[in-house]
């Protein structure tokens, strides 16, 4: 039998997990919204369990199957949906509808933008340390390759360990083109065949980076059974 004065309580079954964004909002312990929350988290919790710890599948695969299809689940999360969201909702009810409108004169903004050149308007110039790598910190170290960047610490205190970044390159095949300083600059009479040399080697390493992915992925599709 159901208490006479039961009450709904947010995060009966599942919660989210502690260091995620999602579903953080007051507004998502409203019952319908927290049911539909905890439906998709039961959900991911369902298809995480599923894919690990399986016999016989290597630990890696379980890994990349997991992964893809954390990224599916992601994809039709209820925050991706203004009806399924109530922060949209609200902010849609605060506004009249005006982030709406908003929204869409940013897209056309920049429709027009990318019409004339992918050129931003002077107004609309972003500054590095204001509007772009705001996080307070300073370069420690430089040579031809990299960049060390420590950052400064936001907090009161911090632990002992450093934590060292290292961006990942992949698909950044770009760094495989080829750029002369301007001390090296051709003659014009050596200009056009420097400019081919430049094009040749950056499409071949291109091919090479594009060739050398093919087989990894066709590693890890037939690999079992090669």
């Amino acid at each position: 039998m159901v208490p006479r004065h039961a009450r709904f309580q947010p995060w009966s079954v599942i919660r989210p997990p502690e260091n995620a964004r999602r579903f953080t909002g007051t507004d998502w312990e409203l019952p319908s919204f927290n049911l539909l929350a905890q439906a998709f988290l039961l959900t991911e919790q369902w298809w995480h369990s599923t894919t690990t710890g399986i016999h016989g599948l290597a630990h890696s695969k379980a890994t990349i199957v997991d992964f893809t299809l954390r990224q599916c689940l992601d994809t039709v999360a209820p925050t991706n949906f203004a009806l399924c969201n109530p922060e949209v909702l609200r902010k849609i009810m605060e506004t009249d509808g005006g982030n709406f409108v908003y929204g869409w004169h940013n897209w056309i903004e920049d429709c027009q933008a990318l019409l004339a050149g992918a050129k931003l308007r002077s107004d609309q110039t972003h500054v590095v340390g204001k509007d772009v790598a705001i996080t307070p910190g300073k370069v420690v170290y430089r040579n031809e390759l990299i960049e060390l960047i420590q950052y400064s610490p936001t907090t009161p205190t911090v632990r002992p360990e450093s934590v060292l970044i290292v961006p990942a390159w992949i698909m950044k095949y770009y760094i495989l083109d080829l750029l002369l300083l301007e001390d090296e600059q051709p003659s014009t009479s050596e200009e056009e065949e420097v400019t081919s040399s430049t094009v040749a080697a950056s499409y071949s390493g291109r091919v090479s980076m594009i060739w050398s992915m093919t087989v990894v992925v066709a590693v890890f599709i037939f690999g079992d059974v090669v």
